[in-house]
C-alpha cells in the first residue's frame, strides 16, 4: 500500500469584474424608455423647441410650412425621391443648403430636404445623421443626454429637462396657483346645489364659482337673510327679505 502526502496551500486569486459577473450570474437592471432625443435650436431667428435627433435618417427634413414660415419661397429643385420608414415614396419640394442652425451659441450649417406633409408633425425639424456628424454628437441613451462638440466647445443637453418643459405656441408659462384652481373646480363638480357649494366657500373664493353660487356667497357674507318662496325653483337666484318688505310697503 502506497501513501502520498499532499500539501494543500490556500491562497487568494484575483479575477476581473467581467469574470466575476459571469460566475455570479448577475443580471443587469432593466431601464425604462428614455423617450426621444430632441434639441432646442434657432433658424433665422425662429425658435424650434423640439427638433428630433434621428440616427435612422440619412437626411435632415423640414416641412414646407416651416420653410414658408421662415420666408423661404424659392427652393432649389432636385429630382430626389425619399423612401420613408413605412416604405411609402415621397417627392421632395426642394433642398435648402447651408441653413444656419444655432444651438447653444454655436451655428451649425445644415442641408434640409423640404417635404410637404399631410399632417403637421409634432416635432417640425428632423436632424439626421449628417447634422449629428457635423455637430460631433454623442448620444448617451442610458443617461438620457446628448453631447455636442462644436469648435472644441463641449455642450451637454439632458433630455429629462427638455422634455418636461410645456410647449404652447412656442411660449412657456408658469402657473403658480394651479393646485388652488383645481381644488375649486373639484368643489364645483362635487356639489350640484349652488347653496351647498356656498356653505363651504368664502367670499375670496366666490370668483371661481358660477354666477348663482357666487350670488349666494355674497349675500350670506353681507349678513342678509335669504328667503325661499314656495313654488320657486331653488336654483334661481335668492330673494332678499328687505326687498320683499319694501315692495309690500309700497
Amino acid at each position: 500500500m502506497v501513501t502520498t502526502n499532499l500539501n494543500v496551500e490556500q491562497g487568494a486569486m484575483m479575477i476581473t469584474a467581467h469574470v466575476s459577473a459571469v460566475i455570479q450570474n448577475k443580471i443587469q437592471e432593466k431601464l425604462l424608455d428614455p423617450c426621444s432625443f430632441v434639441l432646442d435650436c434657432t433658424v433665422f431667428d425662429e425658435k424650434f423647441g423640439r427638433s428630433l435627433c434621428d440616427l435612422g435618417s440619412s437626411v435632415s427634413l423640414m416641412p414646407r410650412s416651416v420653410a414658408s414660415q421662415l420666408g423661404i419661397i424659392g427652393l432649389q429643385p432636385k429630382r430626389i425621391i425619399l423612401i420613408l420608414a413605412d416604405r411609402s415614396v415621397r417627392i421632395l419640394d426642394g433642398i435648402l443648403e447651408d441653413v444656419p442652425v444655432k444651438i447653444g451659441g454655436c451655428v451649425i450649417p445644415t442641408d434640409f430636404f423640404v417635404l410637404t406633409y399631410e399632417d403637421e408633425p409634432k416635432d417640425p425639424l428632423i436632424l439626421g445623421r449628417p447634422f449629428l456628424a457635423t455637430a460631433g454628437a454623442m448620444i448617451d441613451v442610458k443617461n438620457g443626454c446628448i453631447w455636442l462638440n462644436v469648435d472644441d466647445l463641449l455642450m451637454n443637453f439632458k433630455m429629462n429637462k427638455l422634455m418636461q418643459r410645456p410647449m404652447i405656441d412656442g411660449q412657456t408659462f408658469y402657473v403658480e396657483t394651479f393646485s388652488n384652481l383645481a381644488e375649486h373646480s373639484l368643489i364645483e363638480m362635487q356639489y350640484d346645489d349652488p347653496l351647498e357649494r356656498t356653505l363651504i366657500t368664502s367670499v375670496d373664493e366666490a370668483e371661481h364659482l358660477n354666477d348663482t353660487a357666487a350670488g349666494y356667497v355674497m349675500l350670506m357674507d353681507a349678513g342678509k337673510q335669504v328667503m325661499h318662496v314656495d313654488g320657486v325653483d331653488q336654483h334661481q337666484p335668492p330673494v332678499l327679505i328687505d326687498t320683499l318688505r319694501d315692495t309690500a310697503e309700497k
